[in-house]
């Protein structure tokens, strides 16, 4: 749990510094305990299970399906906002899709053959 403070007081703090760079208000009271949940809700989940998906598949295969999250923002913004991606944007998220698709694939080489010489017996 000690890992989490510190990922979160290291994320305030990088966050702080472009926030109050450009300008931006400080919100009010009200606002703070939306915008706590919406900091450490996701992250704890997020962390969550991604600890428990390395438990039961490859750490390269969870790297590349929760690379798929900026795929997910991008369709719920579209779906709740009406915000569409780019060109660029759409060709970014396909390359992600594709990506977690072929890497979550089951292996599916076959048993590799013996080869014995003619006349040689088992």
């Amino acid at each position: 749990m000690e890992n989490f403070w510190l990922f979160l007081a290291y994320g305030l703090v990088m966050l702080a510094v472009p926030y109050f760079w450009s300008g931006a208000r400080i919100p009010s009271a009200n606002a703070l305990p939306s915008l706590l949940s919406l900091g450490v809700i996701p992250s704890f989940c997020g962390f969550y299970c991604t600890i428990l998906a390395l438990q039961h598949i490859e750490a390269y295969k969870t790297q590349v399906i929760e690379s798929s999250e900026p795929f997910f923002s991008a369709l719920f913004a579209a779906m709740f906002f009406g915000e569409w991606l780019t060109d660029s944007g759409m060709c970014a998220s396909l390359a992600i899709i594709l990506g977690a698709l072929i890497t979550s694939m089951p292996d599916r080489r076959g048993v590799p053959i013996q080869v014995r010489p003619i006349g040689e017996r088992e």
